[in-house]
């Protein structure tokens, strides 16, 4: 029931409008380019690259650190993104 009201109001909505939302999104990002992560208690650079990139051995993508075994919480890290 859920899917078929979605259906309805995208099939609704002229299609250069989504164009343009989505266009506007890649652009966004685009400029951004970065995602901050405030770490939390029990988290490591692996977890916090698989929750980012999917693959937690991407997280020497992250900014460069001169020892990537020390992090704490509260500490807030800077997550490259690119498109």
């Amino acid at each position: 029931m859920r899917k078929n009201k979605l259906n309805r109001i995208v099939n609704h909505v002229p299609h250069f409008i989504l164009s343009l939302i989505l266009a506007g999104g890649i652009i966004l990002f685009g400029f951004l380019g970065n995602v901050y992560h405030t770490v939390e208690e029990g988290e490591s650079l692996w977890t916090i690259a698989a929750r980012h990139y999917s693959d937690g051995s991407e997280w020497e993508r992250f900014e460069q650190r001169e020892d990537p075994d020390l992090i704490y919480p509260g500490e807030v890290i800077k997550i490259p993104i690119e498109l």
